[in-house]
């Protein structure tokens, strides 16, 4: 017998050994794979996923905030770093942050005013569970209609929340109420804590954000332009103009006078008229007081802070506190891999697909069938890998019948199955 016979012989007596140990191999680099796929592939790539779409979105709502302020790369730099400090320690992410900013740009804020207002403004929103461009819009609407500087955003946030803990007001009511009346509450030189405490008195009579600052504003109008039937109703009650004048004298002091004078709901009516007197009587039965002490309740206090404090120490609020950490963490991935990133699309692929558009047909369609075999080739391989396993599996002996060709082929199994033991 031939050498290659008894070779032959020999593998055909017995590959029991070499083919669990190929099917072994097979399996183990397929879970190997399959592990390594599961448990550390896909989650880093999810992970980058997020990152850049964090990222990006952060970077572009910040760039849309400072573009509007028309301010330098200082600026920007400045703004930046507010939000990321928001949206690590409040419920905001950084990206709501930023979105709140944009309304601050709008309405014509610097940098500087954004950095002092930002806070008491997210605060608000997160002790009143508000949508937090609605409270951005609320405080700068009202700061603005009593000329308060930014530097006392706090106390326009405070009196807020503190008259929503007090009484039948919501910051819905309180924005709604103020586009009616605090233009002309502070050209009276009303302060929106007296404004405020009246509009809570009226709440809590039962009338509605737009009808109570509507009253007010009529009334107070009614008040200060002192036409017939309003002297004519004060004289009734042995008083003038000067006696109830909104210039010189708080609504406390003119519920007060009206009160004294033994003033009844008609005689209000007559005063302020069937749209805004009712309202007043309201406020009349009540008692002069009431606006006095709702007054003393929402002054001088931190209840913005206080409710948000409150918020973030239930479920919810650590979720979205974690939510809001996590998406600082995108940031600062982002930050790494977003210049590398853009390099890449900048520097590679961009020109890459701008010269392949100026290529001739002929190019193209030559590029695009070697792309066609590139994308070929890796499905080969893996059925090839497929393949393997199952010989492995069936044995050598139908190689054996493939004569010195298949010896050969063999050969080389065996030693890849040999790396991969002492491997």
């Amino acid at each position: 017998m031939s050498v290659i016979g008894k070779l032959f012989a020999i593998i055909g007596a017995d590959t029991t050994q070499f083919d669990k140990k190929m099917a072994k191999t097979g399996k183990r680099m397929s879970k190997l794979g399959k592990n390594l796929t599961m448990k550390l592939t896909l989650p880093l790539l999810a992970l980058a996923g997020a990152a850049v779409k964090a990222g990006a979105d952060f970077e572009y709502a910040m760039t849309n905030a400072w573009a509007v302020t028309g301010e330098g790369e200082k600026a920007l730099t400045a703004m930046t770093a507010k939000a990321r400090e928001m949206g690590a320690t409040t419920i905001f992410s950084a990206r709501q942050a930023a979105d709140a900013m944009y309304y601050m740009a709008s309405a014509g804020w610097d940098s500087k005013k954004m950095a002092d207002a930002i806070q008491p403004t997210l605060d608000l929103a997160a002790a009143t569970q508000s949508d937090l461009a609605f409270a951005t819009e609320a405080v700068i609407s009202s700061m603005n209609q009593f000329q308060i500087s930014t530097k006392d955003t706090g106390r326009v946030t405070n009196v807020f929340a503190a008259a929503i803990m007090n009484s039948q007001a919501t910051l819905e009511k309180l924005k709604i109420s103020m586009t009616f009346i605090g233009p002309l509450a502070h050209s009276l030189g009303y302060e929106i804590e007296e404004t405020t405490a009246t509009l809570m008195a009226l709440y809590n009579a039962g009338y509605e954000a737009s009808t109570a600052g509507t009253a007010l504003r009529m009334a107070l109008a009614k008040l200060t332009e002192g036409t017939g039937r309003t002297k004519e109703g004060l004289a009734t009650l042995g008083l003038s103009l000067a006696d109830v004048n909104p210039e010189m004298m708080s609504m406390e002091e003119i519920l007060q006078k009206l009160k004294d004078a033994g003033a009844g709901a008609s005689d209000v009516i007559k005063i302020f008229g069937v749209r805004s007197g009712p309202a007043m009587a309201a406020l009349l039965s009540q008692g002069a007081r009431k606006i006095a002490e709702f007054e003393e309740k929402i002054t001088d206090t931190n209840a913005a802070a206080e409710m948000a404090e409150k918020q973030i120490r239930t479920f919810q609020g650590s979720i979205k506190l974690l939510i809001s950490i996590i998406n600082e963490a995108c940031i600062q991935i982002f930050a790494v891999l977003g210049p590398i990133i853009k390099d890449l699309i900048d520097n590679k692929i961009r020109p890459a697909i701008e010269a392949f558009t100026k290529l001739t047909d002929k190019k193209k369609k030559m590029i695009m069938v070697i792309a066609g075999l590139t994308a070929v080739i890796p499905p080969l391989i893996l059925l090839i890998g497929k393949l393997v396993t199952v010989l492995g599996v069936m044995g050598l002996k139908m190689m054996a019948l493939l004569g010195p060709i298949g010896m050969v082929v063999a050969g080389f199994i065996g030693l890849k199955l040999k790396i991969f033991e002492t491997g």
